[in-house]
């Protein structure tokens, strides 16, 4: 694969029911709490306040990736609208199909009109942006490693240290080629890609399972990368980014209602 270096492109920016558990002293009670989040993500209101504050993320993601490409304020406006309404649409019927009382044919539907629409629009970008999409495409396709490599830099300069250019796209490298050769069972890392009838408990911990062995092969790479501090450091990051991401899947579950699904696919 091409080298992300070699583009210039920015590195930072009924089922049997079980006892409920007793809680431990101090924790809270968040029975309800995710129908209640459901509920207010239904809001017209809610869904309209959290689309300005995504456009407003956008239009700072995707800056200095435009300044790169040298867009045009015409370009520029044009290519942010198309991904305002790429990541609408996605939010859209990302809350349709994990509603609990949605039939299975109508959340399959939903699914295939979401996978069309973010077809079509994708044409539009490749198209708007030219020789320039190639570009566009690694830059989204790398925001896992981006995002580990901010909370990376953030934990350094707590400790005093720092990543070099040099490095710090090494690192970038090992990490996207690492994961980009790994084969999941089932790739959970996206939930917006993901069938929520499909992520069981039991599809969920094999990703989770796999996932561990894919962060210790980046491990590996990292470890004759870094300094042996920095390697530490990115270690942490690593554990961190990594339960954030769980949460999330977890969360993500329990809002659609999954109870049963179909094995993993080979």
């Amino acid at each position: 694969t091409d080298k992300l270096k070699d583009l210039g492109i920015p590195l930072e920016p009924e089922e049997k029911k079980e006892k409920p558990k007793a809680k431990t002293p101090g924790e809270k009670d968040t029975a309800g709490v995710l129908p209640d989040m459901m509920k207010r993500m239904r809001d017209p209101a809610m869904r309209d306040m959290l689309r300005a504050q995504t456009g407003a993320q956008i239009e700072l993601q995707y800056r200095d990736l435009f300044d790169l490409m040298g867009l045009d304020e015409a370009k520029r406006e044009k290519v942010t609208a198309l991904l305002k309404e790429r990541i609408s649409a996605q939010m859209d019927v990302g809350l349709k199909v994990m509603d609990k009382d949605l039939k299975p044919e109508e959340r399959k539907a939903a699914a295939a009109d979401l996978e069309k629409l973010t077809a079509d629009l994708n044409a539009k970008l490749k198209e708007s942006l030219g020789d320039d999409y190639g570009k566009f495409e690694r830059f989204e396709s790398s925001a896992p490693e981006r995002e580990q490599l901010k909370l990376l830099n953030s934990m350094l300069k707590d400790k005093g240290l720092t990543l070099d250019e040099p490095t710090e796209t090494k690192l970038m490298d090992a990490m996207y080629d690492e994961r980009k050769a790994f084969k999941f069972d089932m790739d959970l890392s996206d939930p917006v890609k993901a069938d929520p009838s499909a992520v069981s408990q039991e599809n969920l911990d094999r990703y989770l399972t796999q996932n561990a062995v894919l962060q210790q092969k980046i491990q590996e790479r990292a470890k004759g990368i870094l300094s042996g501090e920095q390697f530490a450091q990115f270690v942490k990051s690593q554990e961190n980014q990594q339960q954030m991401m769980q949460m999330g899947l977890e969360m993500f579950r329990k809002m659609s209602g999954e109870t049963t699904a179909p094995g993993a696919t080979n």
